[in-house]
C-alpha cells in the first residue's frame, strides 16, 4: 500500500499508547473518527509487528498497525515517546532523533507531522523553565537532523512554574496540541488539537473534557482537531492510504461483531454490526 502525506479530514481524533486492533479501529471509523495519534518508543526501537508482551499494555505503533489503520481509512500521526520533566537540549536531541528514526523505520512517509510529548509532574524533579524549553528545541533539532522533511509539533501537558504561554508560543514548532492537564493559555493562536480526556487532577473546568472512552474494553483518549487560526487550514499531516480498502473495514467489523457476540450482553449489538458489514448469521 502506498502511503502519502495527507491532511486530517475530520475533527474527531483518538490518541493511545497501545495497539489499536482492527475490530476497535473499524468501530471508531463507522462512528466518525478519522484520525489516530499513535505513540512511538522513546529509544530507537521500531517494530514490524505489535509487541504485545509489555506488562503495562504499552505498545508502540508498528508497521503492521500503521498499514491496518491506513487500509481502513485513518490518518495516522506519530507521537514521540513521552518524557516527564525532561530538561536540556542534549536529552531533547536524543529523543527527537530517535522518534524520527522510529517513524521512518515503521513506514511513515516524508513530510509527516510528529508530536513531541512534553509533560510535567510536580511529583518529579524540578524542571527549570528555560531548560524545559531547551528540551523542546533540542527535540526539534534532533528530529530534523534525522528526517529533514519531518514537521515536529508540540503536545504540551505542561504547567511548569514560571513558564507562560508566550514562551511556549516562541518555540520552533508549527502547531500545538493541548494535553488534558492544566496548561498555560497560548496567546493569539490557541492549540490546533485539544485532548479532551479528563485526568484525575484536572481543574480547567472545560465542559468538553470527559472521561476516556472505551471501545471493546480498550480505553482511548478523545481529541478535537481545530482549524488553525494562523493559516486557516489543518495544521498537521498524517499517513493515509490513497484510498481506503472496503475489505479491510468489513473484516474489522466482522472481528468487532465476533468479540461482541462473545458477551451475552452485547450479543444483539454484535448481530447488528455483522449486518452492517454485510454478513448474515
Amino acid at each position: 500500500m502506498k502511503l502519502i502525506a495527507k491532511r486530517a479530514r475530520c475533527y474527531a481524533a483518538i490518541d493511545t499508547a497501545t495497539y489499536v486492533r482492527p475490530a476497535v479501529a473499524a468501530l471508531l471509523y463507522v462512528s466518525g473518527v478519522r484520525t489516530i495519534f499513535r505513540y512511538l518508543n522513546r529509544e530507537r526501537d521500531a517494530r514490524k509487528v505489535p509487541d504485545l508482551d509489555d506488562p503495562n499494555g504499552l505498545v508502540s505503533c508498528s508497521t503492521q498497525e500503521l498499514y491496518e489503520l491506513c487500509a481502513i481509512g485513518f490518518t495516522v500521526i506519530p507521537v514521540g515517546g513521552w518524557f516527564i520533566n525532561a530538561v536540556g537540549r542534549p536529552a531533547g536531541y536524543i529523543c527527537g532523533n530517535s522518534a524520527a528514526w522510529n517513524a521512518q523505520q515503521v513506514g511513515f512517509p516524508e513530510g509527516i507531522s510528529m508530536a513531541c510529548d512534553w509533560e510535567y509532574s510536580s511529583n518529579e524533579a524540578a524542571q527549570p523553565p528555560e531548560e524545559a524549553l531547551n528540551y523542546v528545541r533540542g527535540y526539534v533539532s534532533g528530529a530534523y537532523d534525522q528526517a529533514p522533511t519531518i514537521k515536529p509539533f508540540l503536545y504540551h501537558a505542561n504547567d511548569i512554574p514560571g513558564l507562560g504561554g508566550a514562551e511556549i508560543c516562541g518555540l520552533p514548532v508549527p502547531a500545538y496540541w493541548q494535553g488534558a492537564a492544566v496548561t498555560p493559555i497560548l496567546p493569539h493562536r490557541g492549540p490546533q488539537v485539544i485532548q479532551c480526556t479528563e485526568g484525575a487532577d484536572h481543574k480547567s473546568g472545560n465542559p468538553e473534557w470527559q472521561r476516556c472512552i472505551k471501545v471493546l474494553g480498550m480505553p482511548l483518549d478523545h481529541n478535537i482537531i481545530r482549524l488553525d487560526r494562523n493559516y486557516y487550514k489543518d495544521a498537521i499531516k498524517g499517513a493515509a492510504a490513497e484510498q481506503p480498502d472496503p475489505k479491510a473495514l468489513a473484516e474489522g467489523m466482522r472481528l468487532a461483531a465476533m468479540e461482541m457476540m462473545a458477551s451475552s450482553v452485547e450479543l444483539e449489538v454484535g448481530r447488528k454490526v455483522l449486518e452492517y458489514a454485510g454478513w448474515r448469521l
